[in-house]
């Protein structure tokens, strides 16, 4: 056998540098020695006969907090500090650091290459001594927060919000897909970094800039506040497309809302919204259909059949597009998105001139968002 925490002996390695113990029944009793604190691996072969088994591997530990596992699900080694084991993950790319116990992180962390950390129903505690960003995502970084056995939470000692559990930068990616996160927690701040939440429950404020297009899931207790995201004039939404807000009490319990309909701000300026879950909303589902000939001069009607009626407050915009001979493709009516127009209408009539002989005409309608998602299109 040989004690060894790194690569993977053959058994002519274990035959050549290992200790030789013989057995001369079924079992036997050896003593480690030196034993390192995290991990320890024992390989092992077995010679009888002059044949030699494959090599076998032990791998056990003393008091670990966290392990690294690789990408392809091989424990790559247990650490007793979750710090330790998040600084060794930066060099084991799309590896996973899952606690084994519950942990904290005091010291700042900078998040430069891409892992998983694994909450696994533990707790993660943020000791935070002074006002501290505890893991920050550098450009080219991802990290995803995931809890994969349920139950597990981030604390801390963040009375404030002074403090920032992770905050990732430009060029960063970050992924919550679960846990508690409570409220001395800490910020989420995505500062123009790419975020996308997916699942979890908060009770810290989550902050939202620069960039839209974050949150597709998740519960949201504490504050969940956006800024700086537009797109020219336009005021861009933290939600994804299909997404609303769904208020989870008072006087609006269970009506949708879309971002653009919040107007409160804080202190900083942020739109910011509370007590409210993120819900996706059901895809309009149906057919668009055009009939079998188009004549200049003379109006094309769009009929709208749907699977399911819309809601009441469900409104509906239909879009005309033309391609010429060469491929391009242009709105024909309306001629510019912002002069759209809703309709609750389920048809919509299009009347084509002679410029547009040689055309292919279609037509697209949509929902306004309020209760329904997305879109349908005619043939061509």
């Amino acid at each position: 056998y040989l004690e060894k925490n790194e690569g993977n002996p053959t058994a002519q390695e274990l035959q050549k540098s290992g200790t030789k113990v013989d057995v001369s029944g079924t079992t036997a009793e050896i003593t480690l020695k030196d034993l390192e604190e995290a991990q320890h691996t024992i390989y092992f072969v077995a010679e009888c006969g002059g044949v030699t088994s494959e090599v076998a591997k032990i791998s056990f530990g003393t008091s670990s907090v966290a392990e690294v596992i690789s990408l392809q699900g091989e424990t790559i080694r247990l650490y007793t500090s979750l710090e330790e084991a998040l600084e060794a993950a930066e060099s084991y790319s799309g590896s996973t650091v899952k606690l084994l116990q519950s942990a904290k992180i005091a010291k700042e962390i900078t998040v430069a290459g891409s892992y998983t950390i694994d909450l696994n129903g533990k707790i993660l505690q943020a000791d935070y001594t002074s006002e501290q960003f505890l893991l920050t995502l550098k450009n080219g970084a991802e990290l995803t927060i995931l809890d994969s056995a349920g139950g597990g939470k981030v604390n801390g000692n963040d009375s404030k919000t002074y403090n920032y559990f992770c905050k990732a930068e430009n060029g960063s990616e970050l992924t919550i897909e679960g846990g508690r996160f409570e409220a001395g927690a800490g910020q989420i701040w995505s500062s123009y970094g790419k975020t996308l939440i997916e699942n979890g429950e908060f009770h810290n404020v989550v902050t939202i800039s620069g960039r839209g297009d974050a949150l597709a899931g998740g519960t949201f207790y504490g504050k969940v506040c956006w800024s700086g995201i537009t797109s020219g004039n336009v005021r861009k939404s933290p939600l994804k497309t299909g997404y609303r807000f769904c208020y989870l009490d008072g006087e609006k319990k269970g009506q949708l809302v879309d971002s653009s309909e919040i107007e409160k701000t804080d202190n900083e300026g942020n739109y910011y919204i509370e007590n409210v879950k993120v819900v996706q909303l059901t895809k309009m589902t149906g057919t668009l259909a055009l009939p079998g000939e188009v004549v200049w001069g003379e109006p094309v009607t769009a009929n709208l059949t749907l699977t399911d009626t819309l809601p009441e407050g469900e409104e509906l915009t239909y879009t005309w597009y033309g391609e010429d001979q060469d491929g391009n493709v242009k709105m024909l009516q309306p001629q510019k998105e912002q002069d759209a127009k809703t309709t609750t209408a389920l048809t919509d009539s299009f009347t084509p001139d002679k410029n547009k002989l040689g055309m292919k005409i279609w037509c697209e309608v949509k929902p306004a968002g309020i209760s329904r998602s997305g879109v349908l299109v005619s043939e061509k």
